[in-house]
This record gives structure tokens, sequence and C-alpha cells, in this order.
């Protein structure tokens, strides 16, 4: 058994679906992934904030299943590395980007200082398109949680500052993350950096509205 997908079912060891034992790196079963997964994903999306692409694979609402709940929350840490791979090769494959004309990935930086998804996603989509992961970014410590605040009160806040100098041959990035709301994150993100238009965010999730 790989060592990656061993770590994944003995932190979960059923499908996150039905609670079978017969989990596959999706983190749930073939059936589950099968009726609930993939007609959430049969096609690339794409979303416009602020004026630069936005592409995913799944949208997530409110009372949307708790399964999909459940999914989110794995994904947030280091814990499910096989589902962290499959996920970053399926968006690859339906992404209609053109990575050759990137520099390099930017993984948005979390709430909180122990949150890894970002970096996991960015170092996945590493080895599928061959382009450097650049940790450039850090939060503000003076930038509020996301969760408080109106969305123009948070667009009003820095909420990333460059923590380290970038070389000036990379100018043109991918940025990723987990989930997109708001999109204030990629764009406060995209601003620290050089706030080019032709820059894009890659997100396993979209909540376009937090109701």
């Amino acid at each position: 058994m790989n060592l990656n997908y061993l770590k994944q079912f003995l932190m979960s060891p059923g499908c996150l679906k039905c609670g079978s034992f017969f989990i596959e790196e999706t983190l749930f079963c073939k059936i589950c992934f099968t009726e609930e997964i993939e007609p959430r994903i049969n096609a690339m999306k794409v979303s416009h904030v602020e004026k630069n692409r936005h592409f995913y694979l799944l949208e997530w609402f409110k009372n949307d299943g708790f399964f999909i709940d459940q999914l989110v929350y794995r994904l947030k840490s280091d814990n499910s590395p096989a589902a962290w791979a499959f996920y970053s090769k399926l968006l690859k494959y339906l992404c209609p980007v053109n990575f050759k004309n990137y520099h390099a990935i930017v993984p948005i930086p979390g709430s909180k200082s122990s949150s890894v998804h970002s970096l996991v996603f960015a170092q996945e989509l590493a080895k599928l398109t061959g382009l450097p992961v650049l940790t450039l970014l850090q939060k503000n410590n003076s930038f509020e949680e996301q969760k408080k605040g109106t969305a123009a009160q948070r667009s009003r806040q820095k909420m990333a500052c460059v923590k380290e100098q970038k070389f000036e041959q990379f100018t043109k990035f991918v940025f990723v993350d987990d989930v997109l709301t708001t999109g204030q994150s990629f764009f406060q993100s995209n601003l620290a950096l050089n706030g080019q238009f032709e820059n894009i965010i890659l997100t396993l999730f979209y909540r376009p509205k937090l109701q």
C-alpha cells in the first residue's frame, strides 16, 4: 500500500458519504464518488474575480451535504495526501490553462500560521506542471479573520504581505487555495506581488455566498 494512501486511510478509514471501508484515494468509495462527486466535476468551471480568472472543481453551498463539508475539512490538513494528489491531478487535467505561460505557483497564506492546505495544493500542482512553488506571502498580523467584517471592510485591509524578495524573472503567477468565497484573499495576494490581470487563481472549491 502506498504510504500516502496508508496515512490517509488511518486518518479517514471510511467513505465520507456512506461510511464504507472500501474507501479510495478520493476519500469516498467508488459508488459514492461516481454518484455524488463526479456529476459535480464533469467540466471545469470558471468564475471571474476582480477581472481575474478563477478555475475550480466544485461549488460548495451551505446545507449542500454533510459529506461535502467533510471533504473540505479533510483537505484543510496534510492528513489526506492521496486525495490532494488525486484532486490536483483532476484539476490540472480539466483546467483549460497553458501552464507554460506562467512562471511560478504561489500558495495563498491561510488564516492561521498552521494552515498547510494551500502549500500542499501548490506542491502537488508543481509536480504536474513543472512550475516552482514560491512561498512569497504571509498573513498580515493586523488583518482580522476573514469570517469577521464585511467584504467591503476586508477589501480595505492588507491581507497578505511579501515575506521574502521575489526574483525578477517571476512575473506571472498561478495562485492556489482550497476554497474561494469573496475573492478578497486572492485579490490582496495578487496586489501584494504585482497585481497583473494575467495571474489566475485555482481552487478545489468555490463558495460564492456565505449565508
